[in-house]
């Protein structure tokens, strides 16, 4: 929880906490109206995710609208920094060209200025990054050692503690068994920061493709690389070794990959 001093800026946190606490009543309300519906008939778990993600979508666009409008308050700034993950390189560069000098000098938007220039060069259409990190079996892998050898290679971003990562397993595993060998190969790259949660969840959860990870959490040198400062992130990469999707939904490169 965020204290700021100054009456301006107290009614101006305080509205956009209201706006958020309205927006989460809202959406937990559908939350427990949808998994009531789930519970009752399992082939609406489809189209309960679908919504989720619209709601997702909703939360993040209040924040850019709340962040653009008080681009150069100590509350709009907080509100960037903290919730900028969700949004979009145009997004980020939006809000940050309403910023004056004194704001983009902020040591936090500093950090996310140069994630910015590093997420430009992975984006859609650029070739991609090379790194390299350690296997599970003490070995290690390269991206560039998967590369070229299939039609596409999809760079996961996960970790064990990641509960959205581990929800999104069952479609991923079925996306790899259908197009798995000439079409697909998958390079997981874990953030976990202990061997033993690493190892065991590949085991647990029977994830049969590439693993790599330095055990550097947050810091992986891979994510960096790629500016993941959230997971489930995706990466996919064509033969050619460009980048055609950034964080796609699986039946959308289930299509591309049908095609």
């Amino acid at each position: 929880q965020m204290t700021v001093s100054g009456t301006k800026q107290n009614e101006l946190l305080s509205a956009y906490n209201t706006l958020k606490d309205a927006f989460y009543v809202k959406a937990n309300d559908e939350f427990q109206k949808l998994s009531a519906e789930v519970a009752a008939d399992s082939s609406k778990a489809e189209s309960m995710n679908k919504r989720m993600e619209e709601i997702q979508k909703e939360d993040v666009a209040a924040d850019i609208d709340f962040a653009l409008k008080n681009a150069n308050s100590i509350v709009g700034t907080f509100v960037f920094t903290t919730t900028f993950h969700g949004m979009s390189i145009d997004e980020k560069e939006s809000i940050v060209s309403k910023m004056n000098d004194k704001t983009k000098a902020v040591k936090r938007v500093q950090e996310i200025l140069t994630a910015i220039e590093t997420e430009k060069k992975t984006a859609v259409g650029q070739m991609y990054t090379d790194f390299s990190l350690a296997t599970p079996d003490g070995g290690t892998l390269a991206l560039s050692d998967l590369v070229g050898k299939t039609d596409y290679v999809l760079v996961d971003f996960w970790a064990s503690w990641c509960g959205p990562c581990i929800r999104s397993f069952p479609e991923l595993k079925a996306f790899y068994q259908k197009h798995k060998g000439s079409k697909l190969a998958i390079y997981g790259v874990s953030l976990d920061d202990t061997d033993a949660n690493w190892r065991s969840a590949i085991n647990t959860y029977k994830l049969e493709w590439s693993h790599v990870s330095d055990l550097q959490g947050w810091k992986s040198a891979g994510a960096a690389l790629y500016a993941v400062n959230s997971i489930p992130a995706t990466v996919l990469i064509a033969k050619d070794g460009r980048i055609v999707g950034r964080n796609l939904p699986v039946d959308q490169m289930d299509k591309m990959l049908s095609e």
